[in-house]
């Protein structure tokens, strides 16, 4: 799957996972999965690591020679890390019994009537959610870099074209 489609998948998920939470909190006892709020811990820490990694990507497409070694891949393995703990949060939802599933998704139905908490699993969520947000913002600046550098180069290819017909950088 690619980079950009990744990243529009992760921004459901996330969606979706803090309404999931939400509304389970709303139903008692199933915030106090301990699974649960391991695997949003990870999770966060895992979108932190892409945070990160993705502000060097950013950093780097402003340079004047681009090299990204191999800070995709990277980015790559912590995104498929990230699948993991969203399948895991899917399975635990899914574990749910009949009514507290149905409760939950009537919740999912109607978010706006889920009250606002302060529960440390929430808190996780919104910040799984705002680190995503934050990573997409900065992907997306990252690609208009690349595009804004590709369609330089490609203007100054054609112009040296235009400059010299017949004869081609590429063949000295």
């Amino acid at each position: 799957m690619g980079e950009g489609r990744k990243a529009h998948a992760y921004e459901q998920r996330h969606r979706r996972d803090r309404l999931i939470c939400r509304a389970a909190f709303s139903m008692g006892g199933f915030m106090n999965n301990e699974q649960l709020r391991d695997c949003l811990e990870q999770k966060a820490l895992l979108l932190t690591r892409i945070l990160d990694v993705t502000k060097q990507i950013e950093s780097r497409c402003g340079e004047s020679e681009i090299r990204l070694d191999d800070l995709l891949e990277q980015r790559g393995a912590y995104m498929d890390r990230v699948d993991k703990c969203d399948s895991l949060i899917a399975r635990l939802t899914d574990g749910l019994p009949a009514d507290e599933r149905q409760a939950l998704q009537n919740a999912l139905g109607h978010p706006e009537q889920i009250a606002e908490t302060a529960d440390p699993a929430l808190d996780l969520i919104r910040k799984c959610h705002h680190l995503t947000r934050q990573a997409i913002s900065l992907d997306h600046s990252a690609r208009r870099l690349l595009e804004r550098r590709y369609e330089d180069v490609r203007e100054s290819l054609n112009a040296s074209r235009r400059e010299s017909p017949g004869h081609s950088p590429f063949h000295g």
